[in-house]
């Protein structure tokens, strides 16, 4: 069974070719119910990863004695931005400007079939990235795969994939970067061996 996602004009064809073998692997593998692969339109780092948003705490900076006056308008703290990643599972916070493409497939025996799904993991309109914090992956079902990849990487000589995968209680995630040498290699990966993902990019079998 073989997915492939078009190249776009700004995608480098031999790192579609690997990618493509990528999603295979990878669906071969978890063999999920849904599939979800989506662009991003430029490369994003490791730090998406598990990321759920901003959000604004308090932090008291009140500095010399407290009174009453100051109680009743509370000067005693400044809100501040801070960023979270929940104990469950949410969406990346990308903004709609930085989705290009949203691909759903839905599993049919062996094979997987584009279909529309009813929702989609990324809004199309813009909104704070707090409201990120309880858009839970595991709303949408399982066993379900979702894919994000860099497009630019024909300009950039480099890209990336991130991928989370939810068939039990327990989500794996996880990211890996690539680099154009006289071909695509894996450069980084966070959360899981370097290793593996360069041979689910070559298309080779799942280990025993």
């Amino acid at each position: 069974m073989i997915l492939t996602i078009p190249a776009g004009l700004t995608d480098d064809n031999d790192f579609m070719d690997c990618f493509n073998l990528l999603i295979s692997s990878l669906a071969n593998q978890e063999t999920p119910g849904d599939l979800w692969i989506i662009r991003i339109n430029n490369w994003f780092d490791h730090k998406w990863l598990g990321f759920s948003g901003l959000g604004t705490t308090a932090k008291f900076r009140y500095p010399g004695p407290i009174n009453l006056r100051d109680t009743l308008v509370g000067r005693f703290f400044d809100t501040v931005k801070v960023e979270f990643s929940q104990d469950n599972l949410t969406f990346p916070p990308f903004t709609p400007a930085r989705i290009t493409e949203q691909w759903s497939f839905r599993r049919s025996g062996l094979n997987y079939i584009e279909a529309a799904l009813p929702k989609l993991p990324h809004r199309t309109k813009k909104s704070p990235s707090r409201f990120n914090l309880h858009r839970r992956i595991e709303d949408h079902g399982k066993p379900v795969l979702f894919l994000w990849f860099s497009g630019n990487t024909l300009r950039n000589g480099r890209g990336c994939a991130m991928v989370y995968s939810l068939k039990t209680s327990e989500p794996v995630y996880w990211y890996a970067s690539f680099r154009r040498n006289e071909r695509w290699i894996v450069e980084k990966t966070k959360g899981i061996d370097q290793e593996e993902v360069t041979r689910m990019m070559a298309g080779g079998p799942s280990p025993k």
